[in-house]
């Protein structure tokens, strides 16, 4: 992560507060008193959340999602858990100067105001902040690196390109068998992909993104977290975005 804070208090930082204006924010909070009663998670959620609990021995499992301000309702696992991350993706503005301008505080991102755990206000957090700019992806992008706990994985891979047989005006990377992330070609940011509530199926490389032989193709996944359970990737020239 670029930065990692401690915050206390009962309200939240939201992204602006701790510098960042796009890409994913985590706040982790403890559960002061894990039992096997079931927990509502409540707070107010700009744009979209993923929900991970982590038990005694750091094993992570994913929740389940959210956005505004539905909050989240689980059953503790054995062991149960003893906290939880919820990772934020700020996923768009519609005019960030004009936003900006009016009254910030409408359109902050992050987690807005407090994370209650069955009503009870989570007075402290530890917040990470993921721009997920190259820099920061250059330096964790290995097979399965996490970026912090069961939240989301990096998976790589090689694309081998022969232009100097098969010149190209670029090519669509089918993303239909994955889920929600981030796509980057040879350090280049191709954009973001979420198949199962967007039209981005496929993204698409340009020739000037594309260089003879071996490229290398990062994927950040938000939901599949093992090289295991990682789908596989295909160069296609067929374009599966719904318009």
């Amino acid at each position: 992560t670029d930065t990692v804070s401690t915050h206390s208090g009962p309200h939240q930082p939201t992204m602006e507060d701790v510098g960042q204006y796009y890409g994913l924010t985590a706040y982790t909070v403890t559960i002061a008193y894990p039992t096997t009663s079931p927990i509502f998670l409540g707070m107010t959620c700009r744009d979209h959340c993923r929900v991970y609990g982590i038990n005694i021995d750091g094993v992570s499992s994913y929740i389940g999602n959210f956005e505004g301000t539905n909050g989240i309702n689980f059953t503790q696992p054995l062991p149960p858990f003893v906290k939880v991350t919820i990772v934020v993706s700020n996923v768009g503005r519609k005019n960030f100067w004009i936003e900006s301008q009016l009254t910030p505080t409408l359109f902050n991102k992050g987690i807005i105001g407090a994370i209650t755990i069955n009503g009870v206000t989570a007075l402290s957090s530890t917040v990470n902040t993921l721009p997920m700019e190259w820099g920061q992806v250059s330096r964790v992008w290995s097979a399965d690196q996490q970026l912090i706990v069961g939240c989301g994985c990096f998976h790589r891979g090689t694309m081998i390109a022969d232009i100097l047989a098969h010149p190209s005006g670029g090519t669509m990377l089918d993303m239909r068998a994955w889920q929600k992330g981030i796509v980057f070609v040879n350090g280049n940011t191709l954009g973001r992909f979420w198949t199962t509530s967007s039209p981005q199926r496929s993204m698409f490389v340009p020739p000037s993104y594309i260089k003879e032989g071996h490229n290398d193709v990062v994927v950040f996944e938000e939901g599949i977290c093992t090289s295991q359970d990682a789908p596989p990737l295909f160069a296609s020239s067929k374009n599966y975005n719904i318009y």
